[in-house]
C-alpha cells in the first residue's frame, strides 16, 4: 500500500549531527537527524523548538523531519553555505542515524532511531520514497524480504535498524544497509526490558526498474515493482560466521571494477562494548565517520 503526503512548512536551514543524508552529482540532501539550539542542549534535539510571536501570544512551535538540500553547483563560504529548506513532510518520521538511499531519480528513506529524550514510540515500518522530480513523498507500509540466492526465504518482515552503514550504488540499481542497531527506540513493541541488539546483518534493496538475478522473483529479465525489492542477504558472506563481530557506526564503500558488479567494503564500527578507552596503546575504532 502506497500513500501520498502533504506538506506543513518549510524547514528552516539549520545545521544538523546525526544526519540521515545522501548525495547525488548536483546537490546533497539532508533528512532528519539531531539538532541544537546550543551546545548544552540535552533534550529535544530530534525536534527544533522555536519562540515564535502570534499576536498577543508567545508560542512554541515543533518542527520535526527537517529537510534541507545543499546546491553543489555553487560556490559558497564555510560560514554560510548554501542550504535551502524543502518542504517539511506530514507522513515521514522524524528520525536520526537511517539510511537516504538514491537512485538517479528518486530518495529512499530507510531505518532510523526516534527520539529518546523525550521518548518516543516508533510507527511501524514503511519504506517512504522522495520524488526529486515532482518534490512529492510517497509511503509503502510493511514492507518484507524477498527470496534469493545465500538470503533468507522471504517474506519476513523488515525491520528498523539505526546506526549502521548505508550505501547506493545506482549504477547497478541497489542500496544496502550493514548492521547498526534495534531498541525500543527502532521497533514499535520492544520492552524497555530488552537491551539493545546490535547486528551484523546486511540488507539490500533493488531499486524499481532493475533487475536483480539474485531475487528469485526477479531474475535478469524481470524489473522489480514500485516499491522495490528487499533481500535479506546476511548469509551471503563472512557476517553470518561465528567470529565477525556485531557493529554500527560503520561504512560502506563501493568498488567498481572487481568482477562483474563491483565490490563493497566494510570499514570500522564498533559497539559500546568493543569500544577501546584513548588511554590505552591500541587505537579506537572509527565511529561515526564521514
Amino acid at each position: 500500500m502506497s500513500m501520498a503526503v502533504s506538506y506543513n512548512s518549510l524547514t528552516p536551514p539549520i545545521i544538523y549531527n546525526f544526519l540521515t543524508i545522501q548525495a547525488d552529482f548536483l546537490a546533497v540532501y539532508i533528512y532528519g537527524g539531531n539538532s541544537k539550539q546550543s551546545s548544552s542542549q540535552m533534550t529535544h534535539t530530534w525536534s527544533e523548538y522555536r519562540s515564535v510571536q502570534s499576536f498577543l501570544t508567545l508560542r512554541l512551535i515543533v518542527l520535526d523531519n527537517d529537510f534541507v538540500t545543499l546546491d553543489l553547483t555553487k560556490t559558497w563560504e564555510r560560514s554560510s553555505p548554501a542550504l535551502t529548506g524543502l518542504p517539511q513532510p506530514s507522513g515521514p518520521p522524524a528520525v536520526a542515524m537511517g539510511a537516504l538511499w538514491h537512485s538517479y531519480d528518486s530518495l529512499w528513506l530507510y531505518g532510523g532511531m526516534f527520539s529518546d529524550n523525550p521518548a518516543t514510540s516508533p510507527l511501524p515500518v514503511s519504506t517512504w520514497k522522495y520524488d526529486i522530480a515532482g518534490k512529492s513523498w510517497e509511503e509503502f507500509e510493511n514492507p518484507q524480504t524477498s527470496a534469493g540466492n545465500f538470503s533468507d526465504g522471504g517474506g519476513q518482515p523488515v525491520q528498523r535498524s539505526a546506526e549502521g552503514a548505508g550505501l547506493s550504488v545506482p549504477e547497478i540499481g541497489r542500496a544496502y544497509y550493514f548492521g547498526g542497531h534495534l531498541d525500543m527506540f527502532t521497533t514499535e513493541g520492544w520492552s524497555y526490558l530488552t537491551a539493545r541488539i546490535y547486528l551484523k546483518s546486511f540488507l539490500e534493496f533493488t531499486f524499481p526498474g532493475y533487475a536483480n538475478t539474485g531475487v528469485q522473483s526477479l531474475g535478469s529479465d524481470k524489473a522489480a515493482p514500485r516499491e522495490g525489492v528487499y533481500r535479506n542477504i546476511t548469509e551471503g558472506g563472512l557476517q553470518d560466521s561465528a567470529g565477525f563481530t556485531e557493529r554500527a557506526d560503520g561504512a560502506l564503500v563501493y568498488v567498481p571494477g572487481w568482477g562483474s558488479e563491483g565490490i563493497i567494503l566494510g570499514l570500522a564500527g564498533g559497539t559500546n562494548e568493543t569500544f577501546v578507552s584513548s588511554s590505552l596503546a591500541l587505537p579506537n575504532p572509527r565511529l561515526t565517520l564521514c
